[in-house]
């Protein structure tokens, strides 16, 4: 590999580097938006329901900023992270599939 095309695949990596770091302050920023917004996919009139996706979301995009800031280069930090991600998104959607049923069960009867 000639040392003009390390130098372009280095530049790339930088650039890539650099757009994941300011997608992770993007959707930081969209998340708090959405922790602070009185209109969720679980509304925040309901207690405890509605408080939990909105924590959630954060807590989620949150790990996703600290991955992409801090832990980028470290390999099992990364599996780690990614896999505690995975599981807050499956958590939200299996906690707003469960509070429609309830709300659909209620309405029904």
């Amino acid at each position: 590999m000639s040392a003009n095309n390390l130098n372009v695949t280095e530049s790339n990596l930088l650039k890539q580097r650099r757009n994941k770091k300011f997608f992770s302050w993007f959707w930081l920023l969209i998340a708090f938006l959405y922790f602070v917004s009185p209109f969720d996919m679980i509304p925040d009139t309901i207690p405890v329901g509605g408080w939990a996706d909105d924590c959630l979301v954060l807590c989620a995009v949150s790990v996703n900023f600290i991955q992409q800031q801090f832990f980028q280069d470290n390999e099992s930090i990364n599996k780690t992270l990614n896999l505690f991600k995975l599981f807050l998104v499956l958590f939200i959607f299996v906690l707003s599939i469960v509070f429609y049923l309830i709300i659909f069960l209620f309405v029904k009867n």
